[in-house]
């Protein structure tokens, strides 16, 4: 499962969130899966973790730069913190799972973000998380934001935006989904 987030708040009175879900390609029960949650912790930071899988090695964190990936850190922990990010700006990181004799048993997730810009109010943080439930359904969650009047989830469906739900709740669940598919959503949280 690669999961990618877009995160942008728009002067106080929107906040947007485009990801992409791509297929369930870990549900191999022979190999682990890395989940992989990355939010933004202010404009210019942004926190990434993962769970932790046994026997693995190292993890190894890398920053897409110059359309080539950057080793950021190589390390035993599964949280990794980058500071000093320009606002409105999306990042791109690899984590990869390392495991004895590297190679084909390495697991690696990609996941990007957009900083929010300047114009961020306080307070107003919006985190996603993307479980898949199985090979065709995903679940979405996010965190409640005070003070809104709705959540919109939107699918991208045939280069236009396609509402399918728009409700109070903080989740949403699509089934029916395609195995090894990239799906885009926005949920939107209208003011």
């Amino acid at each position: 499962m690669k999961s990618n987030f877009n995160w942008r708040i728009n002067r106080g009175f929107l906040i947007t969130i485009l990801f992409l879900f791509s297929g369930c390609d870990l549900f191999n029960p022979d190999s682990p899966e890395l989940h992989v949650t990355i939010q933004c912790t202010s404009t210019n930071n942004i926190e990434i973790t993962w769970n932790d899988i046994p026997d693995v090695s190292i993890y190894r964190v890398e920053k897409m730069v110059n359309s080539s990936w950057s080793v950021q850190v190589q390390s035993y922990s599964t949280t990794y913190t980058e500071t000093g990010l320009s606002p409105n700006t999306t990042y791109q990181y690899r984590i990869t799972a390392v495991f004895p004799g590297g190679g084909a048993n390495d697991i690696s997730k990609v996941v990007s973000i957009t900083t929010p810009g300047s114009e961020t109010t306080p307070g107003s943080e919006f985190q996603v998380t993307i479980t898949a439930l199985s090979t065709t359904s995903i679940k979405i969650t996010w965190t409640d934001v005070p003070d809104i009047a709705i959540y919109r989830v939107e699918k991208m469906v045939n280069s236009s935006w396609s509402v399918r739900v728009q409700s109070y709740s903080t989740t949403y669940t699509e089934t029916g989904l395609s195995p090894n598919t990239t799906y885009q959503y926005r949920i939107t949280a209208v003011f």
